[in-house]
């Protein structure tokens, strides 16, 4: 019997910017398994709770502090948001807004003397990737084999991950 699920593990003490949880979602396209071919789009989305984090035990159950969602997010009337194109947003409407881009992101912490941190954390999210489809690439690999078109497409996969 084969039974499909999703493992994750709670990160209890996320990287937190201005007291507010995130996650991060990036994007890849995969363009061959044999030999793997992978190209890592350097944008992304950045999706912000609207309530401050804490683990209090009366704010675990308030998702709008837990559940990076926008979709849940956005029914927070009193605190979400709404984003802006990056381009025309002012800075500080961009920082406060709910929503960023992954290279608004970045410039924030570069902004606040974090570039060490900032090269850390790109290296191990590209390989986190790799090593992702790596785990997978001989089964799909086989898989696709059979394929009569596997030359003409690619798969488009994002990856969503809470820094701590």
């Amino acid at each position: 019997m084969s039974i499909d699920a999703i493992l994750k593990r709670y990160v209890a003490n996320p990287f937190l910017i201005n007291g507010l949880k995130f996650d991060l979602r990036v994007y890849v396209a995969v363009t061959s398994y044999d030999p793997l071919r992978i190209y890592l789009f350097h944008d992304g989305l950045v999706r912000f709770c609207t309530e401050k984090y804490s683990t209090s035990k009366s704010a675990l159950q308030n998702p709008f502090s837990h559940l990076t969602n926008y979709s849940i997010n956005k029914k927070n009337a009193a605190a979400f948001q709404q984003n802006q194109d990056d381009a025309q947003a002012d800075e500080a409407h961009a920082l406060s807004s709910s929503k960023w881009s992954l290279q608004m992101l970045f410039k924030y912490l570069r902004d606040q003397g974090k570039a060490h941190e900032l090269e850390n954390f790109q290296q191990a999210l590209e390989d986190l990737i790799v090593k992702t489809l790596v785990a997978v690439e001989d089964k799909i690999a086989s898989v696709a084999s059979g394929s009569t078109s596997r030359h003409n497409g690619f798969e488009l996969k994002q990856f969503t991950g809470i820094p701590d």
